[in-house]
C-alpha cells in the first residue's frame, strides 16, 4: 500500500496576470483536472503529467495513473477512474486501483462526471452502439441508462444527476450534428438539428440551469485566423443567438464556476461573462510565449483556475479570470472611459469621453463577478465630458469594476482598492 504526504506549500501568484508553467510535453494538452487543492493531471491520448503542489511542478505520470484520462472521487478514498478503454476503482485514496470494466457494456469511454453522489459515465462499443451508466451508489451497481446504436456522445455536459446534455454528428448524414438532452438521468433523450456549417465543428457544451446553455464552434481546427462563435439559448437550443463581438477565433472549451464562464480557443485567445452569459470580454493570453491554442480549463472556483493548451504549457491564476485579464472592456466604439488614480484607497476620478450628448447615463460599481454593488449615476449626458470624482473610503481592498452603460452600449473598466 502505497502513502503519500501532501504538504500544501503553495507558491504566491502574482496578482493580475497568468502565471505559466511546463510539463516536459512539447505537444498539445487536452485535458487537464485536479483531484482536490493539490493533486492533479493533465495531457492527452499519448501522455500524462501530475502534480501534487497545485500545478506548480509536474511530472510524467507513471504506474496506475500513466493511461487516466479522467479520475473523481466521491469521498477521500473511494474513487473512479478511465482510460480510452477501461474503468477503474479505487478504496485507498487512489494508491492502487482494480480494474471494473466487466461492470459495464463499455470499451471506448469518453467521460466521467460525479453530481451529488451519482456517478454518470458514458462511452461506446463499436459493435453495439453508445451507453450512458449511472451509479446512485458510490459504483456498488451501475444502471444502463441509455443505449443508442448511432450517436457518439463524446461532446457532453453533465449538469446535475437528472440534466445531460451531448453534442453528436449523425454517422450517415455528412456534418449533421445532433443535440441531445435528457431530464431524467439518461433514460428518455430529446433531440434537435443543430448546423454547424460546412466547414465547422461544434467542440464544447455548457449549461448553467436545465434550460441555458452555450456551445463553442471553430471553423476550421487546423487555421489559427479561423473563426468561431459562442452560441447560447434559454430553451434548449430550439431557438439560439450568437453572443457576437468580442467572439473572434474558434473555440475549442467552455467551462466556468458558479456565474463566471470561460470560453478559450485558437491562438490564445479567452472569451470570458462574469455574470453568466449576460456580458463578455476578450483577451490574448501572451505568457512568455504561451500565444498558441487554449484546449482546456479546470474551475477550482470562481477564483481559483487552470487552463491547457499547446507546447506542453499550463497557465495558473488563483486571483480570478478578469483579475487574471487585467484590464478589459467591452468593444464599444466612441466612447472612452479613464480612472486616475488606479489603484487607489480613498478617491478616484473617473472621466467619461466620447458618448452623444443628451443620452441617457448609467455608472455603477460592480465586483469581479458581475455583481452591482451600488448605482454612482443615472441621468441625462449633457456634456462634452463627464467627470465624477467617487469615494471609495466604505469599499474592502480588492478588485472591482466601473460599468458605464449608455446609447452605444457598455464600458467597464477594472479598479483596484488597497
Amino acid at each position: 500500500m502505497k502513502i503519500f504526504y501532501i504538504f500544501l506549500l503553495f507558491p504566491i501568484l502574482t496578482h493580475g496576470q497568468w502565471v505559466e508553467r511546463n510539463t516536459t510535453s512539447p505537444n498539445i494538452l487536452q485535458y487537464v483536472y485536479f483531484l482536490n487543492d493539490s493533486v492533479g493531471y493533465c495531457g492527452n491520448n499519448n501522455i500524462m503529467h501530475q502534480t501534487a503542489d497545485g500545478g506548480w511542478t509536474w511530472q510524467p505520470a507513471t504506474g496506475d495513473y500513466a493511461d487516466f484520462q479522467k479520475a473523481c472521487f466521491i469521498d477521500s478514498l473511494n474513487g473512479f477512474a478511465i482510460s480510452d478503454s477501461d474503468l477503474f476503482q479505487s478504496s485507498d485514496g487512489g494508491a492502487t486501483w482494480i480494474n471494473i470494466s466487466d461492470s459495464v457494456e463499455i470499451t471506448e469511454f469518453y467521460g466521467l462526471e460525479e453530481r451529488n453522489g451519482h456517478l454518470i459515465i458514458n462511452g461506446g462499443n463499436p459493435n453495439n452502439g453508445y451507453y450512458w451508466y449511472v451509479s446512485p451508489n458510490g459504483g456498488q451497481h451501475w444502471e444502463m441508462r441509455n443505449h443508442h446504436p448511432l450517436y457518439a456522445p463524446k461532446i457532453y455536459h453533465v449538469l446535475d444527476e437528472n440534466h445531460f446534455y451531448a453534442i453528436a454528428e449523425d454517422p450517415v448524414i455528412f456534418r449533421n450534428f445532433k443535440f441531445l438532452s435528457s431530464d431524467d438521468g439518461g433514460i428518455t433523450w430529446n433531440s434537435r438539428n443543430l448546423n454547424a456549417g460546412v466547414h465547422s465543428f461544434f467542440t464544447s457544451v455548457y449549461f448553467i440551469t436545465p434550460d441555458t446553455g452555450f456551445i463553442g464552434r471553430s471553423e476550421d481546427l487546423l487555421d489559427p485566423n479561423s473563426f468561431g462563435e459562442v452560441i447560447y439559448s434559454h430553451d434548449r437550443f430550439q431557438t439560439i443567438q450568437s453572443v457576437g463581438e468580442p467572439i473572434t477565433h474558434g473555440i475549442f472549451f467552455i467551462e466556468g464556476s458558479g456565474s463566471t464562464i470561460c470560453a478559450g480557443g485558437i491562438n490564445g485567445h479567452l472569451f470570458c461573462s462574469p455574470d453568466s452569459g449576460v456580458h463578455w470580454f476578450s483577451q490574448s493570453v501572451n505568457v512568455q510565449g504561451f500565444f498558441e491554442s487554449l484546449f482546456a480549463a479546470y474551475f477550482w472556483d470562481e477564483n481559483r483556475i487552470a487552463i491547457v493548451g499547446n507546447s506542453g504549457r499550463v497557465l495558473l491564476s488563483d486571483s480570478g479570470i478578469f483579475h487574471a485579464l487585467g484590464n478589459v472592456s467591452f468593444k464599444n466604439p466612441g466612447a472612452t472611459l479613464a480612472v486616475f488614480p488606479n489603484p487607489a484607497n480613498t478617491t478616484q476620478n473617473l472621466v467619461i469621453t466620447g458618448m452623444a450628448m443628451y443620452s441617457e447615463l448609467q455608472i455603477s460599481l460592480v465586483d469581479m463577478h458581475g455583481k452591482k454593488i451600488k448605482e454612482l449615476f443615472s441621468g441625462e449626458y449633457t456634456t462634452d465630458e463627464f467627470r465624477m470624482e467617487i469615494s471609495l473610503n466604505d469599499l474592502a481592498a480588492g478588485v472591482y469594476f466601473y460599468e458605464v452603460s449608455h446609447g452605444a452600449g457598455v464600458i467597464r473598466e477594472k479598479i483596484i482598492v488597497n
